[in-house]
């Protein structure tokens, strides 16, 4: 019992958590609303039976008088100053002569049920009432049988028309036994008068109701308005501070708890309104290349100035690590690679990663211009560094380098090739002059000297052959003369 006491208590809770003010208010006051519907109801109910009780207990009255006055006749016929069928009659008619409010009267039936005497409806009279029922199914001739047999006396409740009317209407009768007889005697009261009085009651109260409501409503507007308005307010200014609008106006009314509210929100405001204008001091300042810049944070007390040391601290550090990177560029700007950068935590790690990755390129770049230039000091210029090792300006710059090592190489191969073939004799060679620069000079200077070469050995060539003939007449001619002088 007490678990579920505690779950609808959850229960309850989380749903009244789920509901704005004016709601709770509304709720509280559907409740209030409730609750006097539930008086009125009570009191309606309470009423009801008191004029039920009433009306039950006249009732009773009148059919026990009744039960009297036929007991006096039965009392006259025992001490025998009447007869037996003459008390009866005149019980009968004197019963039957019997009113009491406004035409109501009193009927006798038998235990079978048979009707005995009616007033009103003497054509019952001597009719069996076993089948007889009101409107609404109600034997009440059978019940009335039922109610003195069970006690001897009894209420009934049925439908039964006014004298002189059609339509039947709500009534309740009392019927009691008068057992020497086996009579049953019984009337009624029509009880739509009842109901009568408890709709001008009803009425009544529901008019009284609606004027209560309608101040509990006005009541209840003008509180909710007072207290959903601040609050209002202060969710409003609390939702912009909350996005980091400062500038907004928090209008402060009364001196309720909601005002203190919104007092406590606008010193909030204000604080962070110096907050930022510090900080917007201190990103001016280092624009301006004050990077020493720090704000003051003993202006500001407990989470305020836990922030603004906080702020100081988080710039030092950057400033710091910075300073630090600008101090490492500097010596690998001035070919000094002998330092690494601290390996930073976190996210700055990548700061960390970003020097050593300046550091390796700059150490391989330089591997790489120091082997070419020892290659071409050496004289082999068949060495290339590897280009694709690098990006952008370092690759552009090994490629260079593999451009002037293959320049020099290409000249120096053609410029000695022609020279192994002049020293072979081949003086038809020649080095190919479209080469850049000095290289296509020298290639040009290369075959100027062969081909000037080339003309001096033709000349040569040309003496020699004038010679040889020379020789060829003079020999030709001695032999001529001497074969002269042997004839001779």
């Amino acid at each position: 019992m007490e678990a579920n006491s505690i779950r609808v208590g959850i229960a309850m809770s989380q749903f009244l958590s789920r509901l704005g003010i004016s709601r709770k208010l509304g709720l509280l006051t559907a409740l209030g609303i409730l609750a006097v519907l539930t008086v009125i109801a009570l009191q309606l109910t309470a009423e009801h039976r008191m004029l039920m009780a009433e009306k039950e207990a006249a009732t009773r009255g009148l059919v026990q008088s009744a039960v009297s006055l036929v007991g006096h006749y039965h009392a006259r016929a025992q001490s025998g100053e009447l007869g037996e069928d003459e008390a009866r009659a005149a019980a009968m008619a004197a019963v039957k002569a019997l009113r009491f409010g406004s035409n109501d009267y009193f009927w006798i039936n038998d235990m079978h049920p048979r009707m005995l005497m009616h007033p009103f409806k003497p054509e019952m009279d001597g009719s069996d009432l076993t089948g007889f029922a009101d409107p609404n199914g109600v034997h009440l001739f059978v019940e009335a049988v039922a109610r003195v047999k069970a006690g001897g006396a009894g209420f009934i409740h049925y439908a039964w028309p006014k004298p002189g009317a059609e339509h039947p209407v709500p009534k309740i009768s009392y019927v009691q036994e008068f057992a020497p007889w086996g009579w049953v005697i019984g009337s009624g009261i029509y009880i739509d008068d009842v109901q009568a009085a408890l709709w001008a009651s009803a009425r009544a109260a529901l008019a009284k109701l609606a004027v209560v409501l309608a101040l509990l409503l006005a009541a209840s507007w003008i509180i909710s308005r007072s207290i959903t308005r601040p609050i209002a307010r202060a969710v409003e200014a609390s939702t912009a501070l909350a996005r980091g609008r400062l500038d907004g106006e928090i209008k402060v009314h009364g001196r309720d708890e909601t005002a203190r509210l919104l007092q406590s929100l606008q010193g909030i405001q204000q604080v962070l309104q110096q907050v930022s204008g510090a900080q917007r001091e201190m990103h001016a300042a280092h624009e301006a290349g004050e990077i020493d810049h720090r704000i003051e944070d003993d202006r500001f007390e407990g989470a305020f100035g836990e922030m603004a040391r906080q702020v100081n601290a988080l710039v030092a550090s950057h400033i710091e690590t910075k300073m630090r990177l600008v101090a490492l560029a500097q010596e690998y700007a001035h070919g000094d690679l002998s330092h690494d950068m601290e390996r930073l935590p976190g996210r700055k790690a990548v700061l960390t990663q970003a020097m050593d990755a300046t550091k390796a390129n700059l150490t391989a770049i330089s591997a790489e211009i120091q082997r070419l230039s020892e290659a071409a000091a050496a004289g082999d210029f068949s060495q290339r560094g590897d280009a694709d090792r690098f990006q952008f300006a370092y690759r552009e710059m090994i490629g260079s380098l593999n451009r002037l090592m293959a320049s020099a190489d290409r000249g120096l191969s053609d410029v000695g090739s022609l020279l192994s073939a002049v020293a072979a004799g081949d003086l038809t060679r020649e080095a190919d002059a479209n080469l850049p620069g000095q290289f296509g000079r020298l290639a040009e200077d290369a075959n100027g000297t062969v081909r000037k070469l080339a003309e001096v050995v033709g000349q040569i060539r040309s003496g020699s052959d004038a010679i040889n003939a020379a020789a060829s007449e003079i020999a030709s001619g001695n032999s001529d003369l001497s074969r002269r002088t042997e004839q001779q």
